[in-house]
């Protein structure tokens, strides 16, 4: 069902912005693709101050490599925010990770308190 709607929204875009469709959708999935990669990268770093020394595969060049491979998403993302066209997604998916992180903090707040005291 998602799937189907998100079709439909790229169909309709397609009609309505022909010319910026495909700038869109590829500025949409660049995000994507920062978002997931930076949390992995923030994970691997956070992981490694808490086991120095791990066993198995180890990362090469950490952390040197973790911190560069994140400045160059900060250089991308910065990037984006200097067209229009890429901008805006960039921007409302910087919202929306807003929005979702500020329904996370409101949601623990309201366990801790229990659910007497809403």
């Amino acid at each position: 069902m998602g799937s189907a709607a998100l079709i439909a929204i790229a169909v309709l875009l397609n009609i309505f912005l022909p010319s910026a469709v495909f700038t869109l959708i590829s500025s949409v999935a660049t995000t994507s693709f920062l978002f997931v990669w930076g949390m992995i990268i923030l994970a691997h770093i956070r992981y490694r101050q808490q086991n120095p020394h791990p066993q198995g595969y180890v990362a090469p060049f950490y952390p040197v490599g973790d911190y560069l491979v994140l400045l160059f998403f900060v250089a991308v993302a910065i990037i984006m925010l200097m067209s229009k066209t890429t901008a805006i997604p960039a921007l409302l998916a910087a919202a929306w990770v807003i929005l979702i992180s500020l329904g996370r903090f409101w949601h623990d707040r309201r366990e801790r308190k229990g659910p007497l005291h809403g």
